[in-house]
């Protein structure tokens, strides 16, 4: 995983399962997201296919479509890209709240 280091605030971290159906996270919020902060923006997007097929029933029912990757759609799986999406978020997140530790995070 690359981050990008900037003089600009932290990105947000993003990560969606949704590529086949576009009613919830349409690209343009990536879109948005890239003109704003530019080469410091890290916007990814998984296959519908990675999404857990056993959501809990509200998102089932009303979401209908892979949305929360690292949530409610979490395949929870070793090696799982859902998983190494969400220890890619964690090791972002530790590093920027905790910027000196003494080694460097990887994501599994």
């Amino acid at each position: 995983m690359s981050l990008r280091r900037s003089g600009r605030s932290p990105p947000r971290r993003s990560h969606t399962a949704d590529t086949g159906h576009r009613t919830w996270c349409t690209g343009q919020r990536f879109a948005a997201y890239r003109a704003l902060l530019g080469d410091a923006f890290d916007g990814r997007v998984l296959p519908d296919s990675a999404a857990s097929p056993a959501p809990p029933p509200f998102f089932a029912d009303l979401v209908g479509t892979p949305h929360s990757v690292v949530t409610a759609h979490l395949d929870d799986k070793a090696g799982h890209p859902t998983v190494r999406a969400r220890d890619e978020i964690l090791v972002f997140l530790t590093d920027r709240l905790h910027p000196h530790r003494n080694r460097p995070l990887t994501a599994t």
